[in-house]
């Protein structure tokens, strides 16, 4: 059996980044399975996962391809872009490093095209890939991976559009905790009820306001708390309702009398 996270690390890694991603998840979970159970699928897993990450990255960074049809050393290539790594043809001395990634990446996709039986039909008597062969393909991945993840140490991807949960940027939201000044009103005369948050800093000059409902607010803080108040004003909505029905043909009755006195004074 082969111990996959002592052997190439850099899968889990990958997957415990992005936690939430269950296509990155199951793509470790896939390559688990192939590697404990003599290979077969192994190298289709191991390309996919790694270009999965790299598209991620590209999210991440909101950067986009030009083609809609990448290769998986195109998307390296342009992942790879996103921290500054870039072949330059010579004029540094990375380019030989990049270059030798780029050749692993053909590799990787060339070793799937003639051991993968997943890709492509074989024939169904050809060997199944052995230990060594799994242990080959496992440490190519996993340098690609290395790289990737040692390039992305450090850079903060676009606040805009990354999936990256809130607690992975301690230090901005220090920044921002310790520097403004904040006011929180309910405005009465919307509908529905809103919370209006208003920022102030010395940095920009007008305060900034935000408008949010109570609950796009709880589920987006408080997914617990969110549920709790559902179910209680699930509960007084139906407890209502049960009232106003049990209520409705008395009151009626009600109102028919007094429309009568009215009609009789009138």
């Amino acid at each position: 059996m082969i111990d996959i996270d002592v052997l190439a690390p850099n899968y889990r890694r990958v997957k415990e980044k992005w936690g939430d991603a269950a296509l990155l998840s199951g793509g470790y979970a896939a390559i688990l399975r192939c590697a404990d159970g003599g290979g077969h699928g192994l190298l289709e897993h191991i390309k996919s996962f790694i270009e999965s990450t790299c598209v991620t990255i590209l999210a991440e960074f909101d950067r986009k391809l030009e083609t809609g049809t990448p290769s998986a050393t195109e998307l390296l290539v342009a992942a790879l872009k996103c921290f500054g790594f870039e072949n330059s043809r010579g004029a540094n001395n990375l380019d030989k490093l990049l270059s030798g990634f780029n050749k692993l990446s053909d590799a990787l996709s060339d070793m799937r095209n003639e051991a993968g039986p997943v890709a492509h039909g074989k024939d169904g008597f050809l060997d199944a890939i052995d230990a060594d062969q799994c242990r080959a393909f496992l440490h190519v991945g996993d340098a690609i991976l290395s790289i990737l993840l040692n390039a992305m140490e450090g850079k903060e991807p676009n606040l805009v559009v990354t999936r990256e949960p809130y607690e992975r940027f301690p230090h901005l939201n220090d920044r921002i905790d310790n520097s403004v000044a904040v006011q929180v009103k309910v405005d009465p005369d919307a509908t529905p009820s809103m919370i209006v948050i208003k920022v102030a800093s010395e940095q920009f000059g007008d305060e900034i306001e935000l408008r949010v409902e109570p609950s796009r607010l709880l589920y987006g803080v408080d997914r617990s708390i969110y549920v709790e108040v559902l179910k209680s004003v699930g509960k007084i909505e139906v407890e209502a309702g049960a009232d106003t029905i049990a209520d409705a043909s008395p009151a009626r009755e009600e109102r028919s009398e007094v429309s009568e006195i009215g009609d009789a004074l009138d």
